[in-house]
Protein backbone atom coordinates (compact mmCIF):
# COMPACT_ATOMS: atom_id res chain seq x y z
CA UNK A 1 0.00 0.00 0.00
CA UNK A 2 1.77 3.38 -1.38
CA UNK A 3 1.94 5.96 1.54
CA UNK A 4 -0.25 8.85 1.83
CA UNK A 5 0.94 12.12 2.84
CA UNK A 6 -0.95 15.52 3.10
CA UNK A 7 -0.12 18.34 1.08
CA UNK A 8 2.24 21.27 1.93
CA UNK A 9 0.52 24.33 2.94
CA UNK A 10 1.94 28.15 2.81
CA UNK A 11 2.44 29.62 5.62
CA UNK A 12 -0.68 32.24 4.65
CA UNK A 13 -2.77 29.24 5.04
CA UNK A 14 -1.75 27.77 8.45
CA UNK A 15 -4.32 27.76 11.07
CA UNK A 16 -3.12 30.11 13.90
CA UNK A 17 -0.29 28.91 16.03
CA UNK A 18 0.55 25.43 14.69
CA UNK A 19 3.30 24.80 13.27
CA UNK A 20 3.50 23.77 9.21
CA UNK A 21 2.06 20.34 8.94
CA UNK A 22 4.59 17.40 7.84
CA UNK A 23 3.57 14.07 6.34
CA UNK A 24 1.53 11.87 8.37
CA UNK A 25 2.22 8.74 8.87
CA UNK A 26 0.10 5.55 6.65
CA UNK A 27 -3.12 4.63 7.06
CA UNK A 28 -2.72 1.00 8.27
CA UNK A 29 -5.65 -1.53 9.33
CA UNK A 30 -4.70 -0.69 12.91
CA UNK A 31 -5.18 2.75 13.02
CA UNK A 32 -8.02 3.43 9.87
CA UNK A 33 -11.82 4.70 11.02
CA UNK A 34 -14.01 5.78 9.07
CA UNK A 35 -13.98 9.23 10.09
CA UNK A 36 -10.36 9.44 9.51
CA UNK A 37 -11.49 9.51 5.37
CA UNK A 38 -15.01 11.15 5.05
CA UNK A 39 -16.78 14.08 5.85
CA UNK A 40 -19.37 14.18 8.55
CA UNK A 41 -22.47 12.68 7.48
CA UNK A 42 -25.64 15.27 7.48
CA UNK A 43 -27.60 13.88 9.87
CA UNK A 44 -24.36 14.33 12.23
CA UNK A 45 -23.99 17.74 10.93
CA UNK A 46 -27.63 18.46 11.75
CA UNK A 47 -26.65 17.41 15.45
CA UNK A 48 -23.90 19.67 15.60
CA UNK A 49 -25.34 22.66 14.10
CA UNK A 50 -28.23 22.44 16.68
CA UNK A 51 -26.24 21.62 19.36
CA UNK A 52 -24.96 25.03 18.44
CA UNK A 53 -27.98 27.13 18.22
CA UNK A 54 -28.82 25.46 21.69
CA UNK A 55 -25.72 26.77 22.98
CA UNK A 56 -26.06 30.36 21.25
CA UNK A 57 -29.40 30.75 22.91
CA UNK A 58 -28.07 29.65 26.51
CA UNK A 59 -25.94 32.43 25.98
CA UNK A 60 -28.09 35.28 24.50
CA UNK A 61 -30.08 34.60 27.89
CA UNK A 62 -27.41 34.64 30.24
CA UNK A 63 -25.39 37.30 28.60
CA UNK A 64 -27.71 40.08 26.97
CA UNK A 65 -30.40 40.78 28.88
CA UNK A 66 -29.03 42.13 32.53
CA UNK A 67 -26.18 43.77 30.63
CA UNK A 68 -28.85 45.06 28.05
CA UNK A 69 -30.75 46.06 31.09
CA UNK A 70 -28.19 48.05 32.81
CA UNK A 71 -27.04 49.81 29.29
CA UNK A 72 -30.58 51.16 29.37
CA UNK A 73 -30.41 52.45 33.04
CA UNK A 74 -27.21 54.19 32.45
CA UNK A 75 -28.43 55.58 29.36
CA UNK A 76 -31.94 56.96 31.16
CA UNK A 77 -29.08 58.12 34.03
CA UNK A 78 -27.13 60.43 31.59
CA UNK A 79 -30.21 61.43 29.55
CA UNK A 80 -32.51 62.71 32.36
CA UNK A 81 -30.26 66.35 33.18
CA UNK A 82 -31.91 67.31 29.47
CA UNK A 83 -35.28 66.83 30.90
CA UNK A 84 -34.50 68.15 34.27
CA UNK A 85 -33.33 71.42 32.56
CA UNK A 86 -37.15 71.98 31.41
CA UNK A 87 -38.23 71.21 34.77
CA UNK A 88 -36.57 73.81 36.24
CA UNK A 89 -33.47 72.58 37.48
CA UNK A 90 -31.45 75.88 36.44
CA UNK A 91 -33.89 78.29 38.28
CA UNK A 92 -33.23 75.73 41.45
CA UNK A 93 -29.93 75.88 41.59
CA UNK A 94 -29.07 79.32 40.42
CA UNK A 95 -26.97 78.66 37.09
CA UNK A 96 -26.39 81.54 35.05
CA UNK A 97 -26.42 81.21 31.18
CA UNK A 98 -26.08 78.34 29.11
CA UNK A 99 -22.08 77.64 30.01
CA UNK A 100 -23.34 76.52 33.67
CA UNK A 101 -25.33 73.91 32.37
CA UNK A 102 -22.85 73.35 29.52
CA UNK A 103 -20.36 72.30 32.34
CA UNK A 104 -22.72 70.12 33.91
CA UNK A 105 -22.92 67.92 30.46
CA UNK A 106 -18.95 68.28 30.09
CA UNK A 107 -18.06 67.29 33.49
CA UNK A 108 -19.48 63.59 33.30
CA UNK A 109 -17.87 63.32 29.50
CA UNK A 110 -14.56 64.26 30.94
CA UNK A 111 -14.42 61.85 33.69
CA UNK A 112 -15.55 58.89 31.11
CA UNK A 113 -13.04 60.06 28.54
CA UNK A 114 -10.27 59.73 31.43
CA UNK A 115 -11.06 56.62 33.28
CA UNK A 116 -12.70 54.39 30.66
CA UNK A 117 -9.38 52.90 29.88
CA UNK A 118 -8.17 52.22 33.19
CA UNK A 119 -10.91 50.76 34.27
CA UNK A 120 -11.32 48.18 31.67
CA UNK A 121 -7.82 47.29 32.27
CA UNK A 122 -9.05 46.19 35.36
CA UNK A 123 -11.32 43.27 34.42
CA UNK A 124 -8.16 41.18 33.96
CA UNK A 125 -8.33 40.86 37.34
CA UNK A 126 -11.87 41.10 38.68
CA UNK A 127 -14.77 39.46 37.72
CA UNK A 128 -16.77 41.66 35.72
CA UNK A 129 -20.15 40.58 37.10
CA UNK A 130 -18.67 42.11 40.14
CA UNK A 131 -16.85 45.16 38.40
CA UNK A 132 -20.22 45.63 36.67
CA UNK A 133 -22.51 45.40 38.72
CA UNK A 134 -20.25 47.81 41.43
CA UNK A 135 -19.47 50.34 38.56
CA UNK A 136 -23.74 50.56 38.36
CA UNK A 137 -24.00 50.85 42.26
CA UNK A 138 -21.57 53.85 42.28
CA UNK A 139 -23.46 55.41 39.67
CA UNK A 140 -26.79 54.63 41.09
CA UNK A 141 -25.44 56.66 44.22
CA UNK A 142 -24.76 59.33 42.35
CA UNK A 143 -27.50 60.00 40.30
CA UNK A 144 -29.29 59.64 43.74
CA UNK A 145 -27.01 62.66 45.33
CA UNK A 146 -28.33 64.40 42.09
CA UNK A 147 -31.98 64.55 43.56
CA UNK A 148 -30.37 66.72 46.70
CA UNK A 149 -28.10 68.91 44.98
CA UNK A 150 -28.34 72.49 46.19
CA UNK A 151 -25.65 74.46 45.08
CA UNK A 152 -24.28 74.23 41.05
CA UNK A 153 -21.12 72.95 42.46
CA UNK A 154 -23.14 69.96 44.12
CA UNK A 155 -24.28 69.20 40.95
CA UNK A 156 -21.27 68.99 39.26
CA UNK A 157 -19.42 66.90 42.31
CA UNK A 158 -22.48 64.34 41.53
CA UNK A 159 -22.49 65.05 37.82
CA UNK A 160 -18.27 64.35 38.10
CA UNK A 161 -19.24 60.91 39.94
CA UNK A 162 -21.92 59.72 37.54
CA UNK A 163 -18.82 60.06 34.94
CA UNK A 164 -15.84 58.13 37.00
CA UNK A 165 -18.59 54.98 37.71
CA UNK A 166 -20.06 55.13 34.22
CA UNK A 167 -16.94 55.07 32.83
CA UNK A 168 -15.84 51.46 33.07
CA UNK A 169 -19.27 50.04 31.94
CA UNK A 170 -19.26 50.24 28.22
CA UNK A 171 -16.27 48.90 27.55
CA UNK A 172 -16.94 46.55 29.48
CA UNK A 173 -19.86 45.57 28.03
CA UNK A 174 -18.50 45.29 24.22
CA UNK A 175 -15.47 42.86 25.69
CA UNK A 176 -17.94 40.75 27.48
CA UNK A 177 -20.27 40.17 24.06
CA UNK A 178 -17.42 39.61 21.84
CA UNK A 179 -15.97 37.01 23.60
CA UNK A 180 -19.36 34.81 23.20
CA UNK A 181 -20.45 35.25 19.94
CA UNK A 182 -18.53 35.02 16.36
CA UNK A 183 -18.28 38.18 14.17
CA UNK A 184 -20.69 38.42 12.19
CA UNK A 185 -23.00 37.28 15.10
CA UNK A 186 -22.27 40.37 17.27
CA UNK A 187 -23.69 43.19 15.45
CA UNK A 188 -27.25 41.66 16.21
CA UNK A 189 -26.58 41.39 19.81
CA UNK A 190 -25.04 44.65 20.25
CA UNK A 191 -27.81 46.75 18.75
CA UNK A 192 -30.03 44.74 20.98
CA UNK A 193 -28.18 46.02 23.71
CA UNK A 194 -27.73 50.02 22.28
CA UNK A 195 -31.29 49.65 21.32
CA UNK A 196 -32.30 49.43 24.94
CA UNK A 197 -30.66 53.49 25.13
CA UNK A 198 -33.18 54.12 22.52
CA UNK A 199 -35.90 53.01 24.88
CA UNK A 200 -34.43 55.25 27.49
CA UNK A 201 -35.02 58.17 25.46
CA UNK A 202 -38.50 57.27 25.38
CA UNK A 203 -38.69 56.57 28.75
CA UNK A 204 -36.86 59.93 30.17
CA UNK A 205 -39.37 61.92 28.76
CA UNK A 206 -41.76 59.68 29.72
CA UNK A 207 -40.71 59.58 33.03
CA UNK A 208 -40.40 63.36 33.11
CA UNK A 209 -43.79 64.04 31.89
CA UNK A 210 -45.19 61.56 35.01
CA UNK A 211 -42.87 63.98 37.60
CA UNK A 212 -43.92 66.92 36.48
CA UNK A 213 -47.91 65.84 37.14
CA UNK A 214 -46.17 65.05 41.16
CA UNK A 215 -45.69 68.88 41.19
CA UNK A 216 -43.59 69.84 44.52
CA UNK A 217 -44.87 66.21 46.62
CA UNK A 218 -42.47 65.41 49.12
CA UNK A 219 -40.74 69.21 49.78
CA UNK A 220 -39.40 67.99 46.24
CA UNK A 221 -39.18 69.81 42.74
CA UNK A 222 -40.92 67.67 39.93
CA UNK A 223 -36.97 67.85 38.44
CA UNK A 224 -35.72 66.14 41.76
CA UNK A 225 -37.95 63.16 41.21
CA UNK A 226 -36.88 62.40 38.20
CA UNK A 227 -33.47 61.78 39.42
CA UNK A 228 -33.91 60.09 42.84
CA UNK A 229 -36.85 57.79 41.02
CA UNK A 230 -33.77 56.72 38.62
CA UNK A 231 -31.30 56.23 40.89
CA UNK A 232 -33.46 54.25 43.69
CA UNK A 233 -34.06 52.18 40.42
CA UNK A 234 -30.49 52.15 39.38
CA UNK A 235 -29.34 50.48 42.92
CA UNK A 236 -31.78 48.31 42.83
CA UNK A 237 -30.62 46.91 39.17
CA UNK A 238 -27.17 46.80 40.62
CA UNK A 239 -28.16 44.67 43.19
CA UNK A 240 -29.71 42.15 40.94
CA UNK A 241 -26.46 42.42 38.84
CA UNK A 242 -24.31 40.95 41.39
CA UNK A 243 -25.83 37.83 41.33
CA UNK A 244 -27.09 37.60 37.29
CA UNK A 245 -24.63 39.47 35.28
CA UNK A 246 -21.93 36.80 33.61
CA UNK A 247 -18.32 36.26 33.16
CA UNK A 248 -16.00 35.71 30.47
CA UNK A 249 -16.96 32.14 29.04
CA UNK A 250 -13.85 30.62 30.80
CA UNK A 251 -15.03 31.70 33.81
CA UNK A 252 -18.98 31.56 33.24
CA UNK A 253 -20.88 29.13 35.71
CA UNK A 254 -23.97 28.78 33.15
CA UNK A 255 -21.41 26.89 30.85
CA UNK A 256 -20.19 23.37 31.11
CA UNK A 257 -16.79 22.07 30.18
CA UNK A 258 -18.41 20.27 27.00
CA UNK A 259 -20.16 24.13 26.12
CA UNK A 260 -16.98 25.82 26.85
CA UNK A 261 -14.78 23.78 24.83
CA UNK A 262 -17.76 23.91 21.94
CA UNK A 263 -17.56 28.00 22.10
CA UNK A 264 -14.08 28.03 21.99
CA UNK A 265 -13.71 25.89 18.96
CA UNK A 266 -16.77 28.39 17.45
CA UNK A 267 -14.60 31.12 17.90
CA UNK A 268 -11.16 30.08 16.27
CA UNK A 269 -13.46 28.74 13.21
CA UNK A 270 -14.66 32.55 12.88
CA UNK A 271 -10.80 33.26 12.66
CA UNK A 272 -10.66 34.67 16.38
CA UNK A 273 -7.66 32.25 17.45
CA UNK A 274 -5.43 34.98 17.15
CA UNK A 275 -4.20 35.89 20.91
CA UNK A 276 -2.68 38.10 22.40
CA UNK A 277 -3.16 37.22 26.19
CA UNK A 278 0.76 39.45 27.27
CA UNK A 279 0.61 42.60 28.04
CA UNK A 280 4.11 42.75 27.59
CA UNK A 281 6.48 45.57 25.42
CA UNK A 282 6.23 44.33 21.91
CA UNK A 283 2.61 43.56 22.30
CA UNK A 284 2.49 47.27 23.48
CA UNK A 285 3.98 48.50 20.60
CA UNK A 286 1.61 46.38 18.24
CA UNK A 287 -1.32 48.29 19.79
CA UNK A 288 0.10 51.65 19.51
CA UNK A 289 1.18 51.04 15.90
CA UNK A 290 -2.48 49.76 14.71
CA UNK A 291 -3.86 51.84 12.32
CA UNK A 292 -7.15 50.71 13.14
CA UNK A 293 -7.04 52.16 16.52
CA UNK A 294 -6.70 55.53 15.62
CA UNK A 295 -9.07 55.24 12.65
CA UNK A 296 -11.91 53.54 14.84
CA UNK A 297 -11.46 56.80 17.18
CA UNK A 298 -11.78 59.16 14.12
CA UNK A 299 -14.87 57.91 13.42
CA UNK A 300 -16.24 57.68 17.64
CA UNK A 301 -15.61 61.38 18.16
CA UNK A 302 -17.68 62.81 15.54
CA UNK A 303 -20.12 60.11 15.60
CA UNK A 304 -20.88 60.46 19.17
CA UNK A 305 -20.58 64.53 19.20
CA UNK A 306 -23.79 63.84 16.13
CA UNK A 307 -25.45 61.42 18.95
CA UNK A 308 -25.01 63.85 21.53
CA UNK A 309 -26.66 67.13 20.00
CA UNK A 310 -29.77 64.73 19.86
CA UNK A 311 -29.61 63.42 22.82
CA UNK A 312 -28.46 66.29 25.55
CA UNK A 313 -30.97 68.84 23.87
CA UNK A 314 -33.94 67.34 21.97
CA UNK A 315 -36.11 68.57 24.50
CA UNK A 316 -34.52 71.98 24.15
CA UNK A 317 -34.92 72.35 20.43
CA UNK A 318 -38.41 71.07 20.76
CA UNK A 319 -38.69 73.61 23.25
CA UNK A 320 -37.66 76.43 20.94
CA UNK A 321 -39.98 74.78 18.38
CA UNK A 322 -42.87 75.66 20.25
CA UNK A 323 -43.35 72.29 22.04
CA UNK A 324 -43.38 73.94 25.58
CA UNK A 325 -42.85 71.87 29.01
CA UNK A 326 -44.91 68.65 29.30
CA UNK A 327 -45.49 68.64 25.09
CA UNK A 328 -41.46 68.59 24.65
CA UNK A 329 -40.86 65.98 26.73
CA UNK A 330 -43.95 63.84 25.45
CA UNK A 331 -42.79 64.53 21.58
CA UNK A 332 -39.58 63.03 22.09
CA UNK A 333 -40.49 59.77 23.08
CA UNK A 334 -41.81 59.13 19.11
CA UNK A 335 -38.36 60.02 17.73
CA UNK A 336 -36.46 57.13 19.84
CA UNK A 337 -39.08 54.68 19.12
CA UNK A 338 -38.78 55.14 15.07
CA UNK A 339 -35.01 55.12 15.65
CA UNK A 340 -35.81 51.39 18.21
CA UNK A 341 -37.41 49.82 14.80
CA UNK A 342 -34.31 50.87 12.60
CA UNK A 343 -31.73 50.24 14.80
CA UNK A 344 -32.54 46.14 15.02
CA UNK A 345 -33.32 46.21 11.07
CA UNK A 346 -30.23 47.28 10.11
CA UNK A 347 -28.52 45.00 13.02
CA UNK A 348 -30.22 41.63 11.30
CA UNK A 349 -29.60 42.75 8.02
CA UNK A 350 -25.91 43.71 8.55
CA UNK A 351 -25.02 39.85 10.05
CA UNK A 352 -27.04 38.26 7.44
CA UNK A 353 -25.09 40.06 4.78
CA UNK A 354 -21.91 39.33 6.23
CA UNK A 355 -20.85 43.05 5.83
CA UNK A 356 -20.80 46.18 7.66
CA UNK A 357 -19.43 49.65 6.01
CA UNK A 358 -22.43 49.82 3.72
CA UNK A 359 -24.70 49.82 6.29
CA UNK A 360 -22.30 52.24 8.25
CA UNK A 361 -22.53 55.00 5.94
CA UNK A 362 -26.40 54.15 5.09
CA UNK A 363 -27.03 55.27 8.66
CA UNK A 364 -24.40 58.40 7.65
CA UNK A 365 -26.58 59.68 4.96
CA UNK A 366 -29.75 59.34 7.20
CA UNK A 367 -28.13 61.57 9.77
CA UNK A 368 -26.76 63.78 7.51
CA UNK A 369 -30.27 64.41 5.52
CA UNK A 370 -31.89 65.06 9.39
CA UNK A 371 -29.30 67.76 9.95
CA UNK A 372 -29.20 69.17 6.73
CA UNK A 373 -33.23 69.92 6.71
CA UNK A 374 -32.56 71.19 10.81
CA UNK A 375 -29.92 73.40 9.02
CA UNK A 376 -32.26 74.40 6.61
CA UNK A 377 -34.85 77.10 7.18
CA UNK A 378 -37.67 75.40 7.27
CA UNK A 379 -40.84 75.06 9.12
CA UNK A 380 -41.39 73.82 12.46
CA UNK A 381 -43.09 70.54 11.32
CA UNK A 382 -39.94 69.58 8.92
CA UNK A 383 -37.54 70.25 11.84
CA UNK A 384 -39.23 68.12 14.01
CA UNK A 385 -39.81 65.49 11.52
CA UNK A 386 -35.57 66.23 10.54
CA UNK A 387 -35.04 65.26 14.28
CA UNK A 388 -36.26 61.51 13.75
CA UNK A 389 -33.81 61.31 10.47
CA UNK A 390 -30.69 62.45 12.57
CA UNK A 391 -31.70 60.08 15.66
CA UNK A 392 -31.94 57.00 13.44
CA UNK A 393 -28.92 57.75 11.60
CA UNK A 394 -26.88 57.71 14.75
CA UNK A 395 -28.49 55.45 16.90
CA UNK A 396 -28.29 52.70 13.68
CA UNK A 397 -24.41 53.97 12.70
CA UNK A 398 -23.11 53.86 16.61
CA UNK A 399 -23.73 49.70 17.21
CA UNK A 400 -22.58 49.29 13.66
CA UNK A 401 -19.25 51.30 14.26
CA UNK A 402 -18.62 50.05 17.68
CA UNK A 403 -19.14 45.93 16.38
CA UNK A 404 -17.42 46.86 13.25
CA UNK A 405 -14.14 47.56 15.24
CA UNK A 406 -14.36 45.07 17.35
CA UNK A 407 -14.37 42.66 14.84
CA UNK A 408 -11.32 43.66 13.61
CA UNK A 409 -9.54 43.56 16.70
CA UNK A 410 -8.37 40.54 17.70
CA UNK A 411 -6.88 38.89 21.44
CA UNK A 412 -7.67 39.41 24.59
CA UNK A 413 -5.81 42.76 25.19
CA UNK A 414 -6.63 44.43 21.66
CA UNK A 415 -10.15 44.24 21.95
CA UNK A 416 -9.94 45.45 25.63
CA UNK A 417 -8.08 48.63 24.48
CA UNK A 418 -10.14 48.98 21.15
CA UNK A 419 -13.17 49.11 23.79
CA UNK A 420 -11.19 51.43 25.55
CA UNK A 421 -11.10 53.84 23.15
CA UNK A 422 -14.09 53.26 21.47
CA UNK A 423 -16.24 54.29 24.85
CA UNK A 424 -13.42 56.98 25.58
CA UNK A 425 -13.41 58.85 22.48
CA UNK A 426 -17.38 58.81 22.30
CA UNK A 427 -17.66 60.61 25.31
CA UNK A 428 -14.77 63.01 23.74
CA UNK A 429 -17.30 63.96 20.70
CA UNK A 430 -20.33 64.46 23.64
CA UNK A 431 -18.08 67.15 24.91
CA UNK A 432 -18.39 68.96 21.19
CA UNK A 433 -21.84 68.31 21.40
CA UNK A 434 -22.40 69.92 24.65
CA UNK A 435 -20.55 73.30 23.76
CA UNK A 436 -22.37 74.16 20.46
CA UNK A 437 -26.12 74.34 21.22
CA UNK A 438 -26.34 77.44 24.25
CA UNK A 439 -29.96 78.43 24.81
CA UNK A 440 -29.50 81.88 23.20
CA UNK A 441 -28.95 80.01 19.55
CA UNK A 442 -32.16 79.09 19.40
CA UNK A 443 -34.56 78.33 17.93
CA UNK A 444 -32.27 77.67 14.95
CA UNK A 445 -29.03 76.71 16.48
CA UNK A 446 -27.23 77.17 13.12
CA UNK A 447 -23.79 76.45 14.64
CA UNK A 448 -24.86 73.25 16.27
CA UNK A 449 -26.74 71.80 13.66
CA UNK A 450 -23.53 72.89 10.96
CA UNK A 451 -21.18 71.81 13.22
CA UNK A 452 -23.31 68.35 13.69
CA UNK A 453 -23.68 67.87 9.72
CA UNK A 454 -20.02 68.23 9.72
CA UNK A 455 -19.35 65.75 12.02
CA UNK A 456 -21.01 62.89 10.19
CA UNK A 457 -19.01 64.28 6.61
CA UNK A 458 -16.05 62.99 8.62
CA UNK A 459 -17.33 59.40 9.83
CA UNK A 460 -18.35 58.94 6.13
CA UNK A 461 -14.86 59.73 4.77
CA UNK A 462 -13.40 57.67 7.65
CA UNK A 463 -15.53 54.84 7.29
CA UNK A 464 -14.90 54.75 3.80
CA UNK A 465 -10.91 54.55 4.47
CA UNK A 466 -11.17 52.33 6.59
CA UNK A 467 -13.52 49.99 4.42
CA UNK A 468 -10.47 50.04 1.98
CA UNK A 469 -7.56 49.96 3.90
CA UNK A 470 -9.14 46.36 5.62
CA UNK A 471 -9.73 45.13 1.25
CA UNK A 472 -6.19 46.11 1.18
CA UNK A 473 -4.29 44.59 3.71
CA UNK A 474 -6.53 41.61 3.11
CA UNK A 475 -4.75 41.74 -0.01
CA UNK A 476 -1.53 42.02 1.35
CA UNK A 477 -2.12 38.84 3.25
CA UNK A 478 -3.27 36.72 0.83
CA UNK A 479 -0.45 37.58 -1.49
CA UNK A 480 1.90 36.31 1.57
CA UNK A 481 3.08 40.21 2.33
CA UNK A 482 2.88 39.54 5.48
CA UNK A 483 4.29 36.02 6.17
CA UNK A 484 7.81 37.48 7.99
CA UNK A 485 6.21 37.94 10.95
CA UNK A 486 6.21 33.79 11.11
CA UNK A 487 10.40 34.21 11.50
CA UNK A 488 9.79 35.57 15.02
CA UNK A 489 9.40 33.30 17.89
CA UNK A 490 6.86 30.97 18.82
CA UNK A 491 6.07 33.41 22.20
CA UNK A 492 6.17 36.24 19.58
CA UNK A 493 4.05 34.35 16.96
CA UNK A 494 1.27 33.38 19.73
CA UNK A 495 1.12 36.82 20.85
CA UNK A 496 0.48 38.88 17.80
CA UNK A 497 -3.61 39.20 17.60
CA UNK A 498 -4.81 40.02 14.52
CA UNK A 499 -1.48 40.98 13.01
CA UNK A 500 -0.71 37.49 12.90
CA UNK A 501 -0.82 36.74 9.20
CA UNK A 502 -3.62 34.23 9.23
CA UNK A 503 -6.29 36.66 10.67
CA UNK A 504 -8.40 37.98 7.71
CA UNK A 505 -10.19 41.44 8.31
CA UNK A 506 -14.11 42.07 7.72
CA UNK A 507 -16.00 44.68 6.64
Amino acid sequence: MREKTRPSSTPSQLPLHTPPPTASPPLTRSRWRPWNRFPPSPQQTLTSQAAEAALLRKCDWHVIPMLGWLYFVMSTDRLNIGNARLAGLEADLHMKGSHDFALALIIPLLAQTAFALPSILALKRVRPSRWLAGLAFGWGLATLGTGFARTHPQLLACRFLLGFFEAGFLPGLLLVCSAYYARFELQKRLSLIFAFTVLAGALSGLLAYACAKLGNRGNLAPWRWIFVLEGAGTLLSALLAFFTLPDLPADATFLSEGEKRTLGRRLRADGQDARMDTLDSRALRLILKDWKLYTAAFMAIPLAAAGYGIVFFAPTILAAEGYVGERAHVHSIPIYVVAFALVLASAWASDRAKHRAGFVLAGVGVGVAGYGVLLADTGAGARYAALFLAAAGFYTAQPLVYAWVLNNQCGHWKRAVAAGVLAGCGNAGGILAALVFPRSSGPRFTAGFAVMLGCLGVVGLVAGGFWWGLRRENQVRERGGRNGRLRRRDSEVENLGDAHPAFRFSY
